[in-house]
């Protein structure tokens, strides 16, 4: 269940991703490369894990919370999610 959840929530974040200003790229790039290592980690779960470096994502929320209040809500929802699931 908890890979279904993350899935989802991985394409929504992605979607709200999109509408970042290009000003953001940099942001941007990075958590479509964390979202792309991920799905793939879905599809492939028989696969030994990719060890991520997670410790940038609360700095990302720092910045975005008051600009960018959905994607804040769509980032923590995801690392919620990876922690119930022991990422």
């Amino acid at each position: 269940m908890h890979i279904e959840e993350l899935g989802r929530q991985l394409k929504q974040l992605q979607e709200e991703l999109a509408c970042l200003q290009a000003a953001e790229q940099h942001v941007q790039d990075k958590i479509d490369h964390l979202i792309d290592d991920l799905n793939y980690e879905l599809q492939h779960p028989d696969e030994i894990p990719e060890q991520h470096d997670l410790r940038d994502l609360p700095k990302m929320l720092e910045k975005f919370e008051t600009e960018h209040p959905q994607l804040t809500d769509s980032i923590n929802r995801v690392m919620v999610t990876l922690s119930n699931m022991g990422i």
